[in-house]
């Protein structure tokens, strides 16, 4: 991987946790192609893929995220860049937080990219490991935006 792929993909990575904890739809949409595929069965409810545009995911997560207080943190960025894609590992630490309590939720975050006139994330694989507080929490934040 060549230097510069590193630091845009780095960047991305930090506009994805930026753009989640501030709630920014345009930092956090521009981490995204046209299209998505997102597996995050502690957050969809089932252990599948769906697919969405690139603006309808970023709409849904800001417009959730922007009913909570968050913190991500992302570390240990692992990728490895092959013939126009690109395969990112990183851990994620989230902890969510409204007037009625807290909940947080950790495990590994998969990115795949594609280099579109920039990295952009293609699919998106969250895998909890651990929880701890009120998962109602995220909940409540969800159903206030579906």
């Amino acid at each position: 991987m060549n230097t510069a792929d590193k630091v845009e993909i780095l960047g991305l990575v930090a506009d994805l946790g930026l753009g989640l904890d501030l709630a920014d739809r345009e930092r956090y949409r521009r981490c995204f192609g046209d299209t998505v595929l997102i597996h995050n069965p502690a957050f969809q409810g089932a252990d599948a893929w769906h697919s969405y545009s690139g603006d309808e995911w970023a709409d849904r997560v800001t417009a959730t995220q922007a009913r909570l207080t968050s913190i991500h943190t992302l570390t240990c960025v692992s990728t490895e860049v092959y013939d126009g894609t690109a395969e990112t590992m990183l851990m994620q630490q989230a902890l969510f937080a409204d007037a009625e309590g807290s909940y947080q939720v950790a495990g590994p975050l998969r990115l795949t990219l594609v280099d579109d006139a920039g990295w952009r994330i293609e699919r998106l694989r969250f895998e909890v490991i651990w929880t701890t507080g009120d998962p109602e929490v995220y909940a409540r934040a969800r159903k206030a935006v579906l």
